[in-house]
């Protein structure tokens, strides 16, 4: 759980003004994309606890469907590819932004039920 906390410090944090220019969006999808890509093997190994608990098979169930919802979209849309993938310029509210935050969302839903708090 603590990964959590300093993957969302570092995200809240992370700015580059002087490497590219678009100092803020970047890095902040970066490290958001890495946190939830770090955290899918462990969504996968928590996967008896998953299975088991009725709450956490509707989280995860209505993820899959946002996340089905998203990639129609994305193929429906008349946007460029990269905007959909990425978001508007200087917004990052597209694909990989609203799937990495679905990824933490799930993990700490799991997370806390396993931990019973």
């Amino acid at each position: 759980m603590n990964i959590v906390i300093y993957g969302a410090v570092l995200t809240t944090l992370v700015a580059t003004p002087w490497l590219n220019s678009d100092a803020l969006i970047i890095p902040k999808i970066m490290s958001l994309t890495c946190l939830s890509f770090f955290l899918m093997p462990k969504i996968f190994a928590q996967y008896s606890v998953l299975k088991t608990n009725r709450i956490l098979r509707v989280v995860s169930l209505l993820a899959l469907f946002f996340i089905f919802q998203m990639i129609l979209v994305m193929v429906i849309s008349d946007a460029p590819f990269e905007q959909d993938i990425f978001g508007r310029t200087g917004r990052g509210l597209g694909f990989i932004t609203y799937f990495s935050l679905i990824i933490i969302f799930v993990y700490v839903t799991v997370t806390i039920k396993s931990m019973n708090i």
